[in-house]
């Protein structure tokens, strides 16, 4: 007995050598890989500053997908508050649909995110505009109906952030500004 024991012990502590170092994978032999960096998808935040006809701000929510996004904004130019200007300060809430010129690649095509992306969209909403000394007229054509068609580039910097430059028909025309997922 005392020999099949001195055996058994031994055999006992090559199974656990073997299974400990079957758990953990030589670290050497690792091999790094980089993910991929993923169109933007899902819901985003926009916010964006704007200039080129006026000076304005945008923030709205964006629910980009692979050849669609659907939106809504609300976009403000401000600058007729801040200078003397025949124009009037306008706020205008415009919900939007683009289409993703490089998402139609990435369906059918089952190509890689290049790391920007092109919308091509048109928005319309009702839009707001009022001056600090208005007439009673001017009181009388505050509402208009904006149309506005817009192209957008978005540029993946993370997978939380994205960075976009756009440019519409309404001031303020060029703006630029950043999609933060949530």
């Amino acid at each position: 007995m005392p020999v099949s024991a001195g055996k058994g012990r031994y055999g006992l502590w090559a199974i656990l050598l073997v299974a400990f170092f079957s758990m953990h994978p030589a670290s050497a032999q690792e091999v790094e890989r980089e993910i991929p960096l993923a169109a933007p998808w899902g819901t985003h935040i926009q916010v964006a500053v704007g200039t080129l006809g006026g000076n304005g701000l945008q923030m709205g929510i964006v629910s980009a997908r692979t050849v669609y996004t659907r939106e809504v904004m609300v976009l403000a130019d401000l600058d007729p508050l801040g200078r003397e200007t025949d124009r009037r300060a306008r706020i205008v809430l415009m919900p939007a649909i683009s289409l993703r010129m490089f998402g139609f690649e990435r369906l059918i095509g089952g190509a890689a995110y290049r790391g920007f992306d092109v919308d091509l969209g048109l928005r319309a909403g009702p839009g707001l505009s009022f001056d600090t000394d208005e007439t009673v007229e001017e009181r009388n054509r505050r509402f208009e109906l904006v149309i506005e068609p817009f192209l957008r580039l978005t540029a993946a910097q993370v997978r939380q952030l994205a960075w976009m430059l756009e440019i519409g028909s309404t001031r303020p025309a060029l703006r630029f500004g950043v999609w933060i997922r949530y």
